[in-house]
């Protein structure tokens, strides 16, 4: 998510101070990450699902847009 959000908001630079190996070690890596996302959907431990936009009182991507004009 922080990923993501990192890219959605169009940020140039991103300031960190420990390696990928450091988190690794003390438990917050992002390895169990990055092999969930190589899974197919369906094998994934968080399940994704999908609601009816229909059914939200404002549409997100309407707003996004609306704010990002």
């Amino acid at each position: 998510m922080c990923l993501s959000a990192i890219y959605w908001t169009n940020l140039r630079n991103v300031y960190y101070c420990y390696t990928a190996q450091e988190e690794e070690e003390i438990g917050l890596g992002t390895k169990y990450v990055y092999q969930q996302i190589a899974l197919p959907k369906e094998q994934r431990d968080i399940k994704l699902i999908k609601l009816d936009k229909n059914l939200s009182e404002k549409n997100p991507f309407a707003f996004w847009k609306e704010m990002n004009k």
